[in-house]
Formats: C-alpha cells, structure tokens, sequence
C-alpha cells in the first residue's frame, strides 16, 4: 500500500533523525568535558524533568498506539502537553531564580 515516493520520504526521514540523534550524542559526549556542563546535565531537576517529558512523550505514545486519540486528537493532545510541560520548566527556573536573588 505504500507509493514508492512515500516509501522513500520515510526513509529520508528517518535517515535526518538519526543523523541527528548522532550529533546530539557527539554533543552529550563532548560536553561532558566541561565543568559546568556536567552539573547542569547531572542535576537533580534536570534528571526530574527528564523523566518528567519521557513519561509524558510515551504515556501519549502508548494512548496513541491503543487508538484511544484520532489523529487531530492525538497532535492537539502533544501540543497541550508540550505546552503545559514547557510552562512548568520556566515557572521552575523563574522561581529558583528568586529564590537564589533573595539574600
């Protein structure tokens, strides 16, 4: 059932993601070279919030692969909690930075 035309678009595609996949790991692996690097990527919050956006990118995986979105639910749905997800994190840092301000 696929075209030859979407047929390839898949693999081009797949072929950029992991190419990028390939740069991100180059640049975890050159910045952990640095100091400050290291205590941004092996802090407490920001293993948190790792986990945090996993949990939240599979749990709409899994709804998705189950059929309980459409697929305008399903883009919709990742927006939103994209959206609430992103909020948190700034309200986050915005508010350890007061915190860290006060004498």
């Amino acid at each position: 059932t696929f075209l030859p035309e979407k047929f390839m678009v898949h693999h081009v595609v797949v072929l950029c993601l992991l190419i990028f996949l390939f740069f991100v790991i180059v640049g975890l692996i050159i910045s952990l070279f640095y100091e400050d690097a290291r205590t941004l990527i092996f802090s407490k919050e920001y293993i948190v919030n790792l986990v945090a956006l996993f949990a939240v990118l599979s749990m709409v995986l899994l709804f998705r692969k189950l059929n309980v979105f459409a697929k305008t639910e399903f883009v919709f749905s990742v927006g939103i909690l994209f959206g609430v997800l992103i909020t948190v994190l700034l309200y986050r840092k915005r508010k350890s930075k007061e915190e860290e301000e006060r004498p």
